[in-house]
């Protein structure tokens, strides 16, 4: 049992490390999709719709929809007078011409910064309408990978400075050429001609 506990703790401490290295990368490719969803967003608008209908005779409409450098997002609750035919999986739509959804909708400092949220209610549909613009979600996935790099380098100089390895943090006094914990060679304080 210790010894099933003992490599548990270890592939945890495992996994976290990788995360730890993964993570960063992600949000970056993350926030280059971002970039450039918002770049395509300005020449033409992409829409993809979803419906499901539910035991209790509602349909719920799933709607996104990426135009004028912003993604909608929508949810509507039909009711049954209204329910028509429930066509599966997702469908896309693709056309040139930006409709706006969000110009002139909310004139408020947020709404002309792209955001927006409203519900719209008549007797058998509700809808939620929840808008963020693209720069918002980019300006969301970068300072993570920043300030986990720019840490990471301050560390490694910190360990330079303190005569450890800037790898592992083991202490290099000893250590003429290189880590003995991690085989990484040891910086030298001059620079060869």
């Amino acid at each position: 049992m210790q010894r099933l506990r003992r490599n548990l703790v270890i592939g945890l401490r495992a996994a976290i490390q990788y995360a730890r290295h993964i993570l960063p990368i992600l949000f970056i490719v993350v926030g280059l999709i971002f970039i450039t969803a918002w770049i395509s967003s300005r020449y033409a608008t992409d829409s993809f719709m979803r419906q499901h209908r539910v035991d209790d005779g509602t349909r719920h409409d799933y709607l996104i929809v990426v135009a004028n450098g912003s993604i909608l997002l929508s949810y509507a609750i039909l009711q049954p007078p209204l329910v028509r035919s429930v066509e599966p999986g997702w469908k896309h739509i693709h056309w040139r011409a930006l409709p706006t959804f969000t110009s002139g909708r909310n004139p408020t400092t947020w709404g002309r910064l792209g955001f927006d949220a409203h519900t719209t209610r008549s007797k058998n549909v509700v809808r939620y309408f929840l808008s963020l613009p693209f720069w918002f979600l980019c300006a969301l996935s970068f300072p993570y990978p920043l300030a986990h790099y720019l840490l990471a380098l301050r560390r490694r100089l910190r360990r330079e400075r303190h005569g450890k390895c800037p790898t592992c943090g083991y202490d290099l006094r000893a250590s003429p050429d290189t880590c003995p914990e991690c085989g990484t060679p040891r910086p030298s304080a001059t620079i060869p001609a």
